[in-house]
């Protein structure tokens, strides 16, 4: 009986991760649409931009690999929870940024969110 009661606690915790994953993507698809628009209203001009962007595809490209790696040695909660720390910071940074480096810094912060 004990067995199947923690099985049951174990459920449970999943649902609330996937539910919150769901929450965090709803996020970043809000987001999206309108992130150029943004920084276009913050002063930056498109050559900026661009490398705004550019910086976090490359980042994506070269950090996937150690990403990977932390997750699987880290856990899904523990990395879920630096995730959302990381996250949280790459916002702060939006909200008081005005200059492209403070934004490819925020994106930085970003990458390791994602």
């Amino acid at each position: 009986m004990m067995a199947i009661s923690q099985g049951v606690v174990q459920k449970e915790s999943n649902y609330v991760y996937y539910w919150l994953f769901a929450l965090w993507g709803l996020n970043y698809g809000l987001v999206s649409p309108v992130y150029v628009v943004f920084l276009f209203s913050t002063g930056l001009d498109a050559f900026q931009v661009s490398l705004v962007n550019i910086v976090f595809i490359l980042g994506c490209l070269l950090l996937q690999l150690p990403a990977g790696a932390i997750a699987d040695s880290w856990g899904r909660r523990k990395t879920y929870l630096a995730s959302t720390i990381f996250n949280s910071i790459c916002f702060l940074i939006y909200a008081f940024a005005s200059h492209w480096p403070a934004f490819v810094l925020a994106e930085f912060f970003l990458l390791w969110a994602l």
